[in-house]
């Protein structure tokens, strides 16, 4: 390691005119101009001598610089200068009269007001500004009516100026202009208004900065401000803040002082005509640091109490006042370290009529709030509002922006120059959950919640299937509930569900219970104290398994009824009550043979004021409405089918969309998801939206309310495989969004919800039957306050230019610069002319708040015109403008790099061999190195639908050319028939033409194949409710026989078939999946379309096997078989004897709670070796299993499909003919088809998805070029919405998300550069990780990912920000360069040729220069590399003469101006002279430099 000395070329700057004059900051000026350098004789000693001819390469040097050339360092972009508004304080009035509030800020940076006027309750007009005079820096603000003219006028403190400014209102949001009152020797740090002299006229009052006082301007309210008053705040106190108030109750205003210096509050009493007594004062602690002040009856005593934000130590001070002007002793409360409280307001923001204090932590990013309890008493503070990025409150207000009575707050953010808005909401959640043992075995099925015992606190009740009674959980009223009392219910009666009323009419409350077991319901009549009789029981008729139980009047008698759901019986069964706690014998209603009712409400749905019945049909598929007679008695019922071989479970009735009628909502098991009927307010429903509660879930219990008290109504579900229970918050308009969930627990398995809010604080609860771990769970409501971003607005913001980079975007044989213009959020093209200057500027905008930090250029799309590359840090994405080769662009195109990644630059290169150019990108956030491969995204067009028909809730899809023209035709299996759509040619198909494939038969899955050896294509359907095989025999014209069925076993439930030779006799056999047992059958083929009967090989009964495919998985050429377990979270394979039988079944996990759907054989990774696909619908993801030589599967490998997709059948094909196998997989629960396009060595892409509908629930999908342009197409059978979906599929280049490779813990990259550095003709690339310093250099696989790395120290605290790649020593192999802007070096690293590096070797940069950018160019026309790096501390330019070797002469320096922050560089050819320049962003000054040679 060697340390290398400085030598300074300085250039003349008037450094003490650029605070004032940006724009005439400096001259450009040559070096010669500066120093005869042919005068300079002796040169420093080096600490190493780098080469034995340095001498001579010196004289040569300056040689050249004296005599031949001359450099010239010469800004640019002066058009770029424009100064940070840096706004410093804030306040809220309504300045034209429209009873909106509007808000002013004082801009210290750019002298002048900002004022925003509210236009309605969503935003405020842009900024309109005031100029407050040339170096003003006003630092506050503060509003009253100086001229008694009923408007509305504003003071401001002009620090800089040592004046108050006065801007008279219009009443109409104008000004008049600026009048001043000088506060003599005294900068004005803030202000306040107050009658402080009674004379009914406002008067200012000033906390003076350098003079250690307070100042006094009366008014005489015409406007007018007499010369200031001073009272002392005593030495060195430094007086940041103050306020006006009075504090002893005599009518006289006192004033209130944070005396920042001296640590204490100070306060003069006033005498009321303009006379204060001395200051004093109330220590707030050393080094308290106090910054703000406030004043507000905290405790409701009628006196005036007093708030400190002490910035010193991290806390507000609370001090109560007595009504005499004297106080208790400050009383802390935490901010949080390191939070650095500047600015307090109070106010009551969650409306309970007790005030609160919001507070803006500046250093943490953050406001916060404590909640005040009316006594002077606050809660701990509880974060408001925060943004981890580009957010810094320095001040904030209070006020009502958005008219929902709530106060709201804006804040003011200095550093970035921005007044961001947020609104306060009240957002409602739960707490955790409690539980309550319901006993050992217990088995909780079912709750409800009421008052037991009259002691007006709500109390559960809660049926124990497994323990056969019924528990009483009495209540606190606070959410605690006592141990349980227990009920029999009877020996085997397994109760399953338990309703509350008064069957008696002695007004105390009654259950009545569902015995599933015994057959019956059974009445608890209550005494009203918590205690209940013995049970009586009504039979509901042998073998009818009652499983819900509901309670009205059904005949309009006044006493209530009980209506049952008989489930085996397949009816509703009514009793009517006598009023005296007896019933009339079960009337009941069908509810459609094979039904399996299961759950059962009651509401009037034809507004007849009759109580009508709704029911769901486990295995009718369908919801059934009774409407009521109002006499007992129902009309038959009508229903609603959900969707065939789709199940509901539970249902609940509310008016969702507030159109006064009421709607029923259905949880439907086995899509997870709920499904909405909306009703018409005559007793008929149409199918509305459904929602997805989960992949996996299984939802069992539905319960609506209104959760939130937004007087809409919720619904909450209890999803059973879930464990756990989703709340989704209703918009009033039938629509719900995103849900929220709330664990109960591993193996819960909850079976029930009720909502109620049973601890008394009108905020509603849940309360959960527990099935599996025997508990009930109570789940709390609650509710907070949080702060929302409405809208940021900007006050006018210097561009703090970060990347750079250059290019000939127009043609002219001229470089032209493109810069990422960080707080203007666009990127700045500058087209330059012939002589090397850059007069015009134009802007592309990369998106509000995106922060811009690097951009490249390069031709994306080979279309010889140069495109831009920008990473965007605060939207998360890499944007791509297209050029037109005009210096015009496209709008930008954007690429997500994901939530938290904060992208900080990107470069370009070809990483994976296709000579086309691709991108990468680092991302801080999540410490990666991420690769954009252009490629040919195998995309597909919009959806064409095609009907098949209402309710035929298409789930299977097969393809095939059925009548031998030559185009593909489709087939889709429905509920009860198969559709056959012919191609004609080009995309077009015939109507459909069905063929019966029996009553409820639900097809499952379809086949086509030529079963008879005919020649003609025949269709084979899984009859899944009809427990057969259909064959359909084609006749070669796109027609079919009818339907001839093969047995597969009572309640066997075929779900998936495939057809293949088993048994070697060349005629093919049939294989199913069979839910119902829980294995897969075999029925072996004669050749003819016909085959013996099944034979079933058995797994599990629990197994609930869905899916089937075959291959050869042993190379034995005997055909094997893989079955995916739906409940078991497995998948079987059965390996093939060759004579039609199976033998040797080995599994293989997917993971709990995964729920395969399809299973795939192919040979992913092409190792000749086949591998298993299973669609995990419960997981969201794709699972593979790849094959082993040894004729065993590795352990699974799961790839993403998305939160919530619930993926349910996939197909493996070359979608992009790159000769990589892809997979399209349908997303039931996210209602879209999903293709994750292959990568390199069974890797993807991250998975693009493509809409098929809302509540479209895509279930099945096949594979085929439809319209014969040599590129698949997909359809998908959309369940939901009865149609297949056709997606054409066709060539377009774009931009995938290769996997991308992590860059270690916490590392936070910052810099990339790409070069070959193991000469393996792949690109590799070497980052900078700044805060584990060191750097990475990562080699790459040459398909666009990267393999693995290679670590170099750069040195503690180093922090490495910049590197730059070219072989710097002349051998031919890559070296690299660093900047370390933490030891102010740079790092080179020479070659090894191996790909491996030396150790570095330092240069000095100087004392606190920040190196922050670093290049490598040909400065002085040596045919030898030297280095230029940006030193942002110390704002120069730097540059490292090479002599070729590796080694550096001394740095030579170009200042760039006093605070001007030379943050990144590139270089080029700016004036076509044949000799390379350097270009700096001035992140400081907002232009660029430009350090060029003449000669």
């Amino acid at each position: 390691m060697t340390s290398m000395d400085i030598e300074m070329l300085s250039l003349e700057h008037q450094n003490d005119q650029i605070p004032s004059d940006m724009n005439s900051r400096r001259i450009s000026n040559s070096i010669q101009n500066q120093h005869a350098l042919e005068n300079i004789t002796n040169v420093p000693p080096k600490t190493v001598r780098a080469s034995s001819n340095h001498q001579q390469r010196l004289s040569n040097l300056l040689y050249y610089l004296g005599k031949t050339c001359a450099l010239i360092l010469k800004p640019e972009a002066p058009n770029l200068i424009v100064s940070d508004s840096h706004p410093h304080s804030i306040a809220v009035a309504d300045f034209n009269n429209d009873h909106l509030p509007d808000i002013v800020v004082p801009n210290s940076g750019t002298s002048s007001l900002g004022l925003f006027l509210r236009q309605d309750n969503t935003t405020f007009q842009d900024q309109i500004t005031y100029s407050t005079g040339s170096g003003s820096l006003p630092y506050a603000v503060c509003v009253g009516d100086f001229n008694h003219d009923q408007q509305i006028d504003i003071a401001v403190a002009n620090y800089g100026a040592n004046n108050i400014g006065i801007f008279l209102g219009n009443g109409n949001g104008t000004f008049m202009s600026q009048i001043t009152f000088s506060t003599g020797s005294s900068r004005p740090l803030w202000i306040a208004v107050g009658d402080i002299n009674n004379d009914k006229r406002l008067d200012i009052v000033v906390a003076n900065y350098g003079t250690n006082d307070i100042g006094i301007l009366f008014g005489d309210g015409l406007g007018n401000f007499a010369t200031p008053k001073t009272f002392s705040t005593g030495y060195d106190s430094v007086s940041y803040s103050l306020v006006v108030s009075d504090l002893n109750n005599d009518d006289k205003l006192d004033i209130i002082v944070a005396n920042h210096g001296t640590n204490n509050v100070g306060i003069f009493v006033g005498h009321g005509n303009g006379i204060f007594e001395s200051q004093f004062i109330i220590s707030t602690g050393y080094k308290s640091q106090p910054y703000s002040v406030a004043v507000h009856d905290l405790n409701n005593d009628t006196y005036m109490d007093i708030v400190v934000a002490c910035s010193g130590l991290n806390t507000i001070d609370v001090l109560l006042g007595f009504g005499n002007g004297s106080f208790t002793i400050p009383y802390k409360y935490s901010t949080n370290d390191n939070s650095f409280p500047l600015s307090l307001v109070i106010g009551d923001f969650d409306n309970d009529d007790h005030v609160d204090i919001a507070v803006a932590n500046y250093d943490n990013k953050s406001v916060g709030i404590f909640f005040g309890y009316g006594n002077g008493y606050f809660t701990d503070q509880m974060i408001f509002f925060t943004v981890t990025y580009n957010f810094n409150p320095y001040a904030i207000a209070a006020g009502d922006f958005n008219g929902d009575t709530r106060l709201d707050i804006a804040v003011v953010n200095y550093d970035y120059n921005y007044v961001d808005i947020v609104l306060t909401y009240r957002n409602y959640t739960f707490l955790n959950q409690n539980t309550y043992s319901t006993g050992i075995g217990s088995g909780p099925i079912s709750v409800a919640v009421a008052d037991f015992n009259n002691d007006k606190q709500l109390d559960i009740v809660v049926a124990n299937y497994g323990t056969n009674n019924i528990g009483i959980f009495l209540g606190y009223g606070n959410g605690v509930f006592l141990t349980q009392i227990t009920y029999s219910t009877g020996d085997n009666s397994q109760p399953n569900a338990v309703t509350i009323g008064d069957f008696n009419n002695d007004k105390q409350l009654d259950i009545v219970v569902a015995n599933s077991g015994t057959n019956n319901i059974g009445i608890f009549l209550g005494y009203g104290n918590g205690i209940f009789s013995g049970q009586t029981t009504y039979s509901t008729g042998n073998g009818s398994t009652p499983y819900d139980v509901a309670a009205g009047d059904f005949n309009n008698d006044g006493h209530l009824d009980i209506a049952v759901a008989n489930t085996y019986r397949f009816n509703i069964g009514i009793f009517l009550g006598y009023s005296n706690g007896t019933f009339s014998s079960q009337q009941t209603f069908s509810t459609g043979n094979q039904s399996y009712t299961k759950s059962i409400a009651i509401g009037d749905f034809n507004n007849d004021s009759r109580l009508d019945i709704a029911v769901v049909n486990y295995f009718g598929f369908n919801m059934g409405v009774f409407l009521g007679y109002g006499n007992g008695t129902f009309a038959d019922q009508v229903s609603y089918l959900v969707t065939i071989g789709f199940c509901p479970n539970d249902i609940a009735i509310g008016d969702v969309n507030n159109d006064d009628h009421l709607d029923i909502i259905i949880t439907v098991d086995n899509s997870n998801t709920i499904l909405i009927f909306f009703g018409y307010g005559n007793g008929t429903f149409v199918k509305g939206n459904t929602y997805s509660t989960g992949s996996g879930a299984r939802p069992f219990s539905i319960v609506v309310g209104d959760v939130n008290n937004d007087s809409q109504l919720d619904i909450v579900v209890a999803n059973e495989d879930g464990n756990n229970i989703v709340v989704f918050i209703g918009e009033g308009d039938g629509t719900f969004p995103a849900p929220s969930t709330y664990s109960t627990g591993d193996h819960s398995s909850p079976a029930w919800v009720v909502l109620s809010d049973i601890n008394n604080d009108n905020i509603l609860d849940i309360v959960v039957a527990d099935y599996r771990t025997n508990m009930i769970g109570v789940f709390l409501g609650s509710s907070y306050m949080n702060g929302k971003l409405e809208h940021t607005y900007s006050t006018g913001s210097s561009p703090h230019p970060h990347g750079l980079a250059l290019g000939d975007f127009n043609h002219d044989r001229q470089l032209d610069v493109v810069i990422a213009n960080y707080d203007l959020s666009n990127v700045g093209v500058l087209l330059g002319y012939t002589n090397g200057t850059f007069p015009l500027q134009a802007v592309f905008s990369t998106g509000d708040l995106s922060f811009p930090t690097s951009v490249a250029v390069d031709d994306l799309n080979d279309d010889n015109e140069l495109d831009i590359i920008v990473a965007n840090s605060a939207t998360e994405n890499v944007g791509i403008l297209y050029g037109y080769g005009n210096g015009s662009f496209t709008n930008l195109n954007m690429y997500s790099t994901g939530v938290g990644s904060i992208p900080q630059a990107v470069t370009t290169g070809d990483f994976n061999n296709d000579k086309k150019l691709d991108i990468a990108v680092i991302d801080s956030g999540t410490d990666r190195v991420l690769t954009l491969i252009r490629y040919d995204t195998g995309s597909f067009r919009k959806q064409i639908k095609f009907s098949t028909g209402t309710d035929s809730a298409p789930s299977a899809v097969a393809v095939a050319d059925l009548n031998n023209d030559g185009w593909l035709d489709f087939v889709s299996g429905n509920s009860d028939n198969v559709g056959v759509f012919v191609g004609l040619g080009n995309g077009v198909f015939s109507n459909q033409a069905t063929y019966a494939a029996g009553i409820r038969s639900s097809i499952l899955t379809v086949t086509i194949v030529d079963l008879n050896n005919d020649s003609y294509l025949d269709i084979v359907a899984a009859n899944g409710w009809t427990a057969n095989v259909g064959i359909f025999l084609g006749h070669g014209d796109g027609t079919f026989t009818n339907q001839t069925t093969f047995d597969t076993g009572k309640d066997s439930g075929p779900s998936g078939v495939i057809v293949a030779d088993f048994n070697n006799d060349s005629r093919l056999d049939i294989a199913v999946a069979l839910q119902g047992p829980g294995g897969m059958g075999v029925l072996l083929g004669h050749g003819n379309g016909t085959f013996s009967p099944i034979v079933t090989y058995f797994i599990d009964s629990n197994a609930g096997t869905t899916f089937i495919a075959t291959g050869d998985l042993n190379n034995d050429n005997r055909l094997d078989i893989v079955v995916s377990n739906y409940l078991r979270g497995s998948i079987s394979i059965f390996y093939g004897n060759g004579d039609g039988t199976f033998s040797n079944m080995t599994n293989y996990i997917t993971g709990n709670s995964s729920h395969p759907g399809t299973v795939v054989v192919s040979d992913l990774n092409n190792d000749t070796i086949l591998d298993i696909l299973v669609a995990n619908s419960g997981r969201d993801n794709i699972g593979v299993f790849f094959g082993n030589k040894n004729h065993s599967f590795h352990d699974q490998i799961r790839f993403s499909t998305g939160i919530g997709s619930t993926p349910y059948e996939l197909v493996v094909e070359d979608f992009n003919n790159d000769n990589q196998l892809d997979i399209a997989f349908t997303n039931y629960g996210t209602n879209s088809l999903g293709v994750l396009l292959g990568c390199v060595n069974a890797t993807f892409f991250d998975p693009l998805t493509y809409s098929t509908g809302n509540n479209s629930q895509p279930y099945s999908l096949a594979v085929g070029d439809f319209n014969n342009d040599k590129r698949l197409d997909i359809i998908v059978a959309n369940i939901g919405t009865n149609n297949i979906g056709m997606f054409f599929g066709y060539v377009n280049e774009g931009f995938l998300y290769a996997p991308a490779y992590l860059t270690g813990s916490s590392s936070q990259v910052t810099s990339i550069a790409v070069g070959d550095f193991n000469n393996d003709t792949r690109l590799d690339v070497v980052i900078t990780n700044n805060v584990t310093n060191n750097v990475k250099v990562i080699f790459g696989s040459g398909y666009g990912t990267f393999l693995y790395d290679i670590t170099y120290s750069t040195g503690d605290a180093s922090q490495p920000c910049s590197v730059s790649v070219a072989d710097l020593n002349n051998d031919n192999r890559l070296d690299f360069v660093v900047a370390n802007a933490g030891i102010n070096t740079i790092s080179i690293f020479l070659s090894n040729g191996t790909g491996t590096f030396s150790n570095q070797i330092t240069y000095s940069t100087g004392v606190r220069s920040q190196p922050n950018s670093i290049v490598i160019l040909d400065f002085n026309n040596d045919t030898q590399l030297d280095i230029a790096v940006a030193s942002y501390g110390t704002s120069h330019i730097g540059v490292y003469f090479g002599y070729g070797n590796g080694s550096f002469m001394n740095q030579q320096i170009f200042s760039s101006g006093f605070n001007s922050h030379p943050f990144a560089l590139a270089i080029g050819d700016i004036d076509n002279n044949n000799l390379t320049d350097i270009i700096a962003t001035n992140n400081g000054y907002g232009n660029i430099d430009i350090l060029m040679k003449t000669c």
